[in-house]
């Protein structure tokens, strides 16, 4: 008897190890009628009814008996079969079990005049004792396991809902430096500075008020998220879900009108500020779509600029019915400049000159009619194409050094 005591081998059984030794293909035909559990997690099946199916003994009519399952919990029956099974035999036992044991796997148990007494001996062998004791460690198994994923997901809820605070702060840090139209970065953000720049310093003084922020900040390095090229990528994201909601706007006005200015940034490379005029709940609206590097010049380009704007923003340029640029001849030019490009393209778009242009022009022609203005004026003028020279040349020698190390000339 001891034999069957000793584990042979180790078996998985629908997620569980089965020390018995009883593998899938010893377990095929014992699994029972199908009326039964098919899991060993679901439990024994014992159906509770009015009459069961009564079998002749001597003239006396035997049947099964419901309170047998109270005193044996390990009991279950068939209603197709009228027949009584072992739960735990048939889903933990070994296949070397002597043939009364058997019976309460695959062949049923049916000696009602009997049963009281071979219900009471089948709970006493060593065999039964057996699996009900690996039937238990099986259900506490369950239960550990629960537990611990329980806890796992709890601690899992708490890391996520830990960052999404962390990264909100970040967020909202970039969006404070951007409304008031300051500089994320400083010159130099080293830890043991006094002033590491707008966003490193405002986000250290949340981290004052909120323990997650401070937390996450004095954690590793890899997870603060605060490397400029996250920053800009954070910066690229959220204007990306404001060109969508402009889109929306501007698509659901039916109509627009295009705005395109070029002028040069620090390092004199020119740059294309795209907007669009619509009417949105009964009021003109005016937003910036994109501030962009021109790659060229001349016409055909930035038209071409213009319109992959347009379709990156998810706007329909077919229904521009106006569009408004400098006196420039490359933009206002009535053969081939921007503005008769456009147009060909899309006939209702009127041009219009940009009135604060033209007020700039008013301005310049009254102050060079002032000779001491005019002579000030013609000196920054001149400084300023003096450092401006072969500005073309500078920004090829950019592109070559990746923008970094290479900068205008000084003035003499």
């Amino acid at each position: 008897m001891q034999h069957y005591l000793l584990p042979k081998k180790r078996h998985r059984v629908d997620g569980f190890t089965n020390t018995c030794g009883a593998s899938e293909e010893d377990r095929g035909d014992r699994d029972g009628p199908k009326d039964l559990s098919q899991l060993p997690d679901s439990g024994p099946t014992c159906p509770d009814l009015k009459r069961y199916l009564a079998t002749e003994y001597s003239g006396q009519s035997r049947s099964f008996n419901n309170n047998w399952h109270d005193q044996h919990s390990w009991l279950e029956y068939s209603v197709t079969q009228d027949a009584a099974f072992c739960f735990a035999y048939r889903f933990f036992s070994h296949t070397h079990f002597s043939k009364i044991e058997k019976s309460f796997t695959h062949e049923g148990f049916r000696n009602w005049k009997k049963a009281t007494t071979l219900l009471k001996s089948h709970d006493n062998s060593a065999e039964h004792k057996f699996v009900m004791q690996t039937w238990a460690e099986f259900k506490l198994q369950k239960t550990k396991d629960a537990r611990i994923q329980h806890a796992l997901d709890a601690s899992h809820a708490k890391i996520v809902e830990e960052k999404r605070h962390y990264i909100r702060a970040v967020i909202d840090a970039l969006l404070y430096t951007a409304y008031q139209n300051e500089a994320q970065r400083g010159h130099r953000e080293g830890s043991q500075l006094d002033n590491r720049g707008n966003f490193l310093e405002l986000l250290d003084m949340i981290s004052r008020y909120d323990d997650i922020v401070k937390k996450k900040l004095s954690g590793p390095g890899n997870a603060k998220y605060t490397h400029h090229d996250i920053q800009n990528e954070l910066l690229d994201i959220i204007a990306g879900m404001i060109r969508k909601d402009i889109s929306k706007e501007v698509m659901k006005a039916e109509h627009f009108a295009l705005m395109v200015d070029k002028t040069k940034d620090v390092s004199k490379q020119e740059q294309l500020s795209i907007g669009v005029r619509y009417l949105h709940q009964q009021s003109l609206h005016e937003e910036l779509l994109d501030f962009t590097a021109a790659e060229g010049l001349d016409a055909d380009s930035l038209l071409k600029k213009i319109m992959e704007t347009l379709a990156k923003c998810g706007i329909d340029y077919n229904v521009c019915i106006g569009q408004c640029y400098d006196g420039a001849a490359v933009m206002s030019g009535h053969i081939s400049g921007v503005e008769e490009k456009f147009r060909r393209e899309v006939s209702q778009a009127v041009y219009v000159h940009c009135y604060a242009h033209r007020l700039n022009l008013v301005l310049v022609d009254c102050v060079h009619n002032v000779q001491d203005a005019a002579e000030f004026f013609r000196l920054v003028e001149g400084d300023n194409v003096h450092r401006t020279t072969e500005s073309k040349g500078l920004c090829v020698l950019l592109d070559a050094d990746d923008k970094t190390a290479i900068r205008p000339p000084p003035a003499i």
